[in-house]
């Protein structure tokens, strides 16, 4: 019998694939204009070829999860599954991003595509307290650790996909880039960056032809949901967060 997990992200990431293609079968991009910034954002073939490359089941899942957040590489690794609202079909992502070093956080609606594979998921992480957990080659969980930096892991995944080398922040742009050109208020696109400003979201924002990324918001979260934010205090960021 096939492992959940297993099923449920090969089913994942045929589902990607398919409403990304073209008629002929062929997937369809463009290498986004990087314009004034300095991030190199990956075309969605090149990411989709850097997907295929993950080694594990966990590093499938935790690749597409940075697509479906846009999540700042330390949220995923921070994430506990006391953060994860199967009920409501929400996570919740914490930042420090003022001067008074405030915790922020965002409760973010995701739709079955990413909560499916997160509940099979569960059955093996889900009594380490942390989602994502570097098991460090053992299958003994008393030897799974939080991630503290996966600094060459992207790296390695293009290499292994022969892709140009991008990496955790270029999939946020990449997330902002697709929802853009299916027309997706901008707004709402800051919302789902968790962006103060919206000027920071602008920046975000590159080209990609909409005829050529026919129906990517339906492999994209759901942005209807009620985005929940607000500072915490030191103290309570050591209980809710950590």
């Amino acid at each position: 019998m096939q492992d959940p997990l297993v099923a449920d992200t090969e089913a994942h990431i045929k589902y990607i694939k398919k409403v990304l293609a073209g008629n002929d079968g062929t997937i369809k991009f463009l290498r986004l204009n990087l314009g004034l910034n300095d991030v190199e954002v990956p075309t969605i073939k090149e990411f989709l070829m850097a997907l295929d490359a993950a080694k594990t089941d966990q590093d499938h899942l935790m690749l597409l999860a940075y697509l479906y957040t846009a999540a700042r590489r330390e949220e995923l690794f921070r994430l506990r599954w006391k953060d994860v609202d199967f009920k409501n079909n929400q996570i919740r992502l914490a930042c420090r991003k003022n001067k008074d070093g405030e915790w922020w956080y965002d409760w973010i609606t995701l739709d079955e595509r990413l909560m499916g594979p997160l509940r099979a998921h569960q059955k093996i992480t889900g009594l380490q307290g942390f989602v994502f957990l570097n098991q460090q080659g053992s299958e003994h969980p008393k030897y799974w650790i939080p991630y503290q930096s996966r600094q060459h892991w992207l790296k390695g995944l293009c290499e292994d996909a022969g892709v140009k080398q991008f990496g955790f922040h270029g999939i946020r742009h990449l997330c902002a880039s697709i929802l853009a050109a299916e027309n997706v208020p901008l707004v709402k696109i800051q919302n789902h960056l968790r962006h103060r400003h919206l000027t920071t979201t602008q920046r975000y924002i590159h080209n990609m032809n909409r005829q050529e990324n026919l129906a990517v918001l339906k492999a994209l979260p759901d942005l209807e949901g009620n985005l929940k934010r607000g500072p915490i205090n030191e103290k309570q960021a050591l209980n809710e967060i950590r």
